[in-house]
């Protein structure tokens, strides 16, 4: 039945991305998958300090660079 419709050009023609749109659909799609990659780390790594009954961290910013050194000792 489609096939018929568009070859009595029945159908309205579909847009289709150029290139530059194609690319940033691409890049959004990557760094939304990065940011719930980190985002997902981070979760754990509270969760292992938890589980392990570590001591509350000093820095609201567990992930800054005084929150990064209090972890590192």
């Amino acid at each position: 039945m489609l096939a018929q419709l568009l070859a009595a050009d029945f159908l309205p023609p579909v847009w289709l991305p150029d290139d530059r749109t194609r690319s940033l659909r691409r890049q959004v799609m990557r760094r939304a998958h990065v940011v719930r990659q980190r985002t997902r780390l981070k979760n754990q790594v509270h969760a292992i300090l938890a589980r392990n009954l570590a001591p509350t961290p000093p820095v609201s910013d567990l992930f800054g660079k005084t929150g990064q050194h209090w972890l590192s000792r």
